[in-house]
C-alpha cells in the first residue's frame, strides 16, 4: 500500500516539471522529471504525509522542513521525543526512555523491532528512506512553492 504524491500547478492543475530523480517505490527507470512521487505507506511512522493534501510549496515547506530538522537529530527519539541514551539507529523502533513500545507516545509494538532491525531497503521505515523523500519534496516546493499537493 502508498500513497501517490502530485505536486501540480495551481491554476492549470497540470503536474509540475522539476529536476530529474529516481525516489519512490514507483519510478521510470530512466527517471523522472515529473512531480510525481509513490510513497509506501510505511513511512508513515515517521512523517503524516496526507497532512500535505491541498497544501501549497510554500505552506507545505514549514511541516517538511520541521520533520527533517527533527529526523535528522538521532539524539532525540522521534516517536517519545525524549532523549536517547544509545544509538537509535541499532534499534529503530524500540525507545529506550520507556522500554517500551506504547507507553508515552511510543506507538510501535515488539514485532516492529524484528521487522526493522533486518537490511534496510526502499519499503524499510528509516530515518534514511524518509528524510531522503522529505528532501525530494522540500526541492519541489523551493523549485515552485506556488505549486499545490494532491495526494491519494
Amino acid at each position: 500500500m502508498s500513497w501517490w504524491l502530485y505536486y501540480k500547478d495551481k491554476k492549470t492543475n497540470e503536474t509540475l516539471k522539476v529536476e530529474r530523480f529516481i525516489e519512490g517505490g514507483t519510478y521510470p527507470i530512466s527517471g523522472s522529471n515529473e512531480a510525481v512521487v509513490n510513497i509506501t505507506y510505511n513511512y508513515g511512522k515517521y512523517f503524516p504525509f496526507k497532512r500535505l493534501n491541498k497544501k501549497t510549496g510554500k505552506e507545505a515547506l514549514k511541516l517538511i522542513n520541521r520533520f527533517i530538522k527533527r529526523l535528522e537529530n538521532k539524539d532525540i527519539c522521534p516517536w517519545c521525543n525524549r532523549k536517547l541514551k544509545r544509538d537509535f539507529d541499532k534499534c529503530l523502533s524500540y525507545c529506550p526512555n520507556t522500554k517500551r513500545f506504547k507507553d508515552r507516545g511510543c506507538s510501535f509494538k515488539e514485532t516492529d523491532l524484528e521487522r526493522c532491525l533486518g537490511k534496510s531497503n526502499y519499503w524499510t521505515p528509516t530515518r534514511e528512506n524518509v528524510l531522503r523523500v522529505l528532501n525530494l519534496l522540500k526541492s519541489w516546493c523551493e523549485q515552485n512553492p506556488n505549486g499545490i499537493f494532491d495526494i491519494y
